[in-house]
């Protein structure tokens, strides 16, 4: 075979013009210190490049808003302090003006004084940045929030909150509007308030009041009276007792009775009690779909069955229940209890022919028996007068009471509930 000297040329002149290409691409990058000059040199490693840049800026803008967003808050933090200081020299100054020994000279200098503390919050009120933007006007950075005007200072910001990108999922608020610092001032803790009512002649401390869950809280109005040196009842506004030491508060959802309460009104009272109260639902009878309709609106926490429910409906509902047992002569009490294993407890009330409750009667205590299937609860026309008799009498689990601390039929009385509590007391069980 034989080989021409040209190719041989024509190879090594192709190989050395390689050599010099590549060469200058190793002294283009080391001048430039830049492996990648366009995006031909290396198409998989200039978009890499552009997102690893993209990143960059984007984490350079991050830490100047942070910056941003420290210093305003800065600057905020210190002013709130100062304001805080001149706060606590106006109550200072309040105090010392209330002196009986002050003459009219001091307390015109405790004036001028307090007088020109005003000016100085006006001042912090109106704070910069150092960069001509305002601390506390909302997003209106560019106005000055409070004017002063015969007297009466008047907000010119808005109520929003200016925030920082500080992350790719994280959002800080530069500050606060001086609508929520400055003017909205809470009464109260902020959720509620607490006042003496008019004539009070006693002395109470209520401090350190927090709400847990505000979707919970009751706006209502309640009124808390002392029945007793060492008692008392928390009522609302329509003087309806709703706290007075009670465990269980009933609801009763069987139409026919006077005390009937629906759903809505049912779920009111029941969020209103104190969370150590148990809600008991009293039902007659009542379909499924009825029971499960309240359960679903009202919070109950025990179901209570005064009808001829068997043992299987009255566990259905997926809550504790209790049965409660007819007294009528004859009556085999614990053949009746046996019939409902699942129950959490039985109550224990007369039998009436025409109703499906005491109705105010009572029953010979006598024959409840020494021992059950569960707990027993007593009921049936107990009064103030003869609970501590029958407590002692019978000795049950707990007792249940309706009319016999009632005004008028569905009325209950504030006093006759406290005497019935006091009753309780008094019992030799001590409540």
């Amino acid at each position: 075979m034989r080989v021409s000297s040209k190719s041989f040329q024509l190879q090594w002149l192709a190989n050395f013009t390689s050599r010099q290409v590549e060469l200058a691409d190793i002294q283009r990058q080391v001048s430039t210190g830049k492996r990648v000059a366009t995006a031909a040199d290396d198409p998989a490693g200039a978009s890499q490049i552009v997102q690893l840049q993209d990143g960059l800026n984007r984490l350079e803008r991050y830490a100047a808003n942070s910056d941003t967003a420290r210093r305003r808050l800065s600057l905020e933090e210190s002013a709130l302090a100062e304001a805080g200081d001149l706060l606590d020299r106006v109550r200072e100054l309040a105090i010392q003006a209330g002196g009986p020994t002050q003459t009219t000279q001091v307390r015109q200098a405790l004036a001028d004084e307090a007088r020109e503390i005003r000016r100085n919050l006006l001042d912090l009120a109106n704070a910069q940045d150092g960069e001509g933007r305002y601390l506390f006007a909302g997003n209106a950075v560019r106005n000055q929030p409070f004017t002063n005007a015969g007297g009466s200072v008047t907000y010119n910001g808005d109520d929003g909150t200016r925030s920082q990108r500080i992350g790719d999922n994280r959002v800080v608020s530069e500050g606060d509007p001086g609508s929520s610092v400055f003017s909205a001032i809470r009464s109260g803790n902020g959720t509620f308030t607490v006042a003496p009512a008019a004539g009070n002649t006693g002395t109470a401390i209520y401090s350190a009041a927090t709400v847990a869950d505000a979707s919970a809280w009751p706006t209502a109005s309640f009124t808390i009276a002392f029945t007793a040196p060492d008692a008392y009842e928390v009522r609302d506004g329509g003087g309806a007792v709703v706290q007075s030491g009670a465990d269980a508060l009933g609801l009763v959802f069987y139409p026919k009775s006077p005390r009937f309460v629906d759903t809505a009104l049912a779920r009111v009272i029941a969020e209103s009690l104190s969370p150590f109260v148990t809600v008991v639902g009293l039902f007659v009878n009542a379909g499924p779909e009825t029971i499960h309709q309240v359960i679903e609106s009202v919070p109950l926490g025990l179901l209570q069955f005064h009808g001829d429910e068997d043992n299987a409906t009255c566990k259905s509902f997926g809550l504790p229940f209790i049965k409660s047992i007819a007294m009528r002569d004859g009556i085999d009490v614990l053949s009746d209890m046996e019939r409902y294993p699942d129950a959490a407890g039985f109550l224990l009330d007369a039998w009436q022919p025409q109703s499906h409750g005491g109705g105010g009667a009572t029953f010979d205590w006598q024959f409840i028996p020494e021992s059950s299937p569960g707990p027993l609860i007593l009921a049936g026309g107990l009064t103030p007068e003869n609970v501590s008799l029958a407590i002692n009498t019978s000795r049950p689990y707990a007792v249940d009471v309706s009319s016999g601390v009632e005004s008028g039929k569905g009325i209950k009385s504030a006093a006759k509930i406290a005497a019935f509590m006091r009753g309780v007391e008094d019992s030799d069980t001590g409540g």
